[in-house]
């Protein structure tokens, strides 16, 4: 996944800096809430998003490195101990490392889907753009020629769907995944927690994706998106404090 997310993100770059070529000096760049043409400029603008998705792929490396080299430290301590207490005859904390290590894993591997899909969402959102731009420059269009506020409403919606299916794998970190003090409280409630927010994102997903497709307007799928968003964030603490609490109780 974390190679795939890299060639998705050079691909877009690449193709972007060929497609140029072929394309006019000038080329829409913004529109309004109407989706009417508002600014002209350069075709070299377009360069800007695949920059963007170079650096977003960066910082999620960084995470991914992060999780690795942890697992592999906790795995290198895990021989090592695991070695020296069996000579001494004392109880071996390597079960403790070795968990460690799982999470660490589970984590990298959590990240780079979501890397990916991110790479991808964005990259076939920029392909839509430049056509569009490419196609309305050509016959000298005041509007979008394709309502790209659709397609951004879909993806979204599928991104959504991939982060809610990935969540549950995560195991308490600092990153990413539900974090607040309800859910880190122990295992249980992190994971409890995550499985929620995880089947919360998918449910906001499919309706970002309904509500694109059957309602009209240029910022549909926006509020669709933020709405749902919004109401599966206070599910989702409401469920966390009351996990929380039963585990408190539990003792």
């Amino acid at each position: 996944m974390k190679k795939a997310m890299w060639i998705i993100s050079i691909f877009c770059l690449v193709g972007t800096a060929l497609l140029l070529q072929f394309m006019p000096e000038s080329v829409p760049m913004h529109y309004d809430a109407m989706g009417q043409i508002d600014r002209w400029g350069s075709r070299y603008e377009q360069l800007i998003v695949p920059i963007i998705i170079l650096v977003v792929s960066l910082f999620w490396t960084t995470l991914i490195l992060y999780y690795e080299k942890k697992a592999g430290k906790a795995g290198n301590i895990s021989d090592a101990a695991s070695c020296e207490e069996k000579e001494a005859g004392v109880p071996s904390n390597e079960a403790i490392l070795e968990k460690e290590k799982a999470e660490a894993l589970s984590n990298a591997r959590a990240l780079s889907v979501v890397g990916m899909a991110n790479a991808a969402m964005f990259t076939v959102l920029h392909g839509f753009l430049l056509y569009g731009a490419w196609d309305a420059a050509n016959v000298q269009s005041t509007a979008m020629t394709i309502d790209v506020s659709k397609v951004a409403g879909i993806l979204m919606g599928i991104f959504m769907i991939i982060a809610g299916n990935v969540l549950p794998k995560s195991r308490i970190n600092g990153s990413f995944g539900v974090r607040i003090p309800w859910s880190t409280y122990n295992e249980t409630t992190w994971r409890k927690t995550n499985r929620f927010g995880g089947l919360a994102l998918v449910i906001t997903g499919i309706v970002t994706i309904l509500g694109t497709l059957l309602l009209t307007g240029s910022y549909t799928a926006p509020l669709v998106l933020a709405t749902c968003l919004m109401i599966a964030t206070v599910f989702i603490l409401i469920y966390a404090h009351k996990v929380c609490e039963e585990e408190k109780k539990a003792g």
